[in-house]
């Protein structure tokens, strides 16, 4: 989308953004943030963090690429109080959900790491089960693809 005025500065970018795109607590960004599936390690987000995703959307809309434009922006953005308490409860509602996936996550893992060696009654659900083996040069066995030692 064209802007009527090309961005040159950060008080441009402040008069053409759209504010309710800004504070918008459930945007596309912020949704993907919240749904993250969760591997071993993952970020606690600020509420200064998911003010940026919608910050920097803005600036793809309106053709801003520069980054101090944007940061600037960010910090400017981030002194209204209403704003910062919004994103910050936002970011720990999301933090405190991924703390209980990856919980869940371990103990799911822990419980599986439990189990030991499967009974099969063919050698594909044994590899599929308990791992594949194979001999390496010096016949030590490698094995790879189970969780338990």
């Amino acid at each position: 989308m064209n802007t009527a005025h090309p961005i040159l500065s950060v008080n441009d970018f402040l008069e053409q953004i759209d504010y309710n795109n800004i504070q918008q607590l459930n945007s596309p960004e912020i949704l993907a943030v919240h749904d993250f599936p969760i591997l071993q390690n993952f970020k606690f987000f600020t509420g200064k963090d998911l003010l940026k995703l919608n910050v920097q959307s803005e600036g793809s809309r309106l053709n801003v690429f520069d980054e101090s434009i944007i940061k600037e922006a960010l910090n400017r953005l981030w002194l209204d109080p209403i704003l910062k308490a919004n994103f910050s409860a936002l970011a720990e509602e999301i933090n405190n959900a991924n703390i209980n996936k990856k919980r869940f996550n371990d103990e799911n893992l822990s419980k599986i790491t439990q189990l030991g060696p499967q009974k099969a009654r063919t050698s594909f659900e044994d590899d599929m089960f308990n791992g594949v083996n194979h001999s390496h040069f010096n016949n030590d066995k490698i094995q790879f693809g189970h969780l338990y030692y």
